[in-house]
């Protein structure tokens, strides 16, 4: 089986999103609950709205950009796709088109199913470049599934 996922899409997927929660739940928390008995920042409202807004718009960012991120393996015919939870194996057949895309140094695919999947339709991964090149470069059966 080959890993075409990126490393860092463990990381970017379950790390990042559950540092980031927990960190900001416990800090607007503990401020807000000591009040003006540490600083009297902490007791207005505007600060009190201000953390909760952070905490609340962070988990919406990260849960439209990096909870997307699945990993994908490849298995002769088979693809399998998994955000860590639960894993899904479809078959060369069930993919409708593969899209590649960067952002900034990041390369990403956009694989997309013929029908809707348990993980959804569109499937978006964060890219090894170089596993993902030389797999490209090892069977051309995928080239028709690439859309530009």
């Amino acid at each position: 089986m080959i890993r075409i996922s990126s490393g860092w899409t463990l990381f970017l997927r379950i790390f990042f999103p559950v540092f980031y929660g927990v960190f900001m739940l416990t800090w607007t928390i503990a401020t807000i609950k000591a009040g003006d008995e540490v600083s009297p920042l902490f007791a207005s409202k505007l600060y009190q709205i201000s953390m909760i807004s952070f905490l609340l718009i962070g988990l919406l960012i990260v849960r439209f950009t990096v909870w997307r991120l699945r990993r994908m393996d490849i298995e002769n015919n088979m693809i399998y796709f998994t955000d860590y939870f639960r894993t899904f194996r479809y078959s060369m057949d069930s993919i409708d088109t593969i899209k590649s895309y960067s952002i900034g140094w990041m390369k990403f695919l956009k694989v997309s199913l013929k029908e809707k999947g348990s993980l959804g339709k569109d499937m978006i991964i964060l890219i090894e470049k170089s596993i993902w090149t030389s797999y490209w470069n090892a069977h051309p059966e995928i080239h028709s599934l690439m859309k530009s």
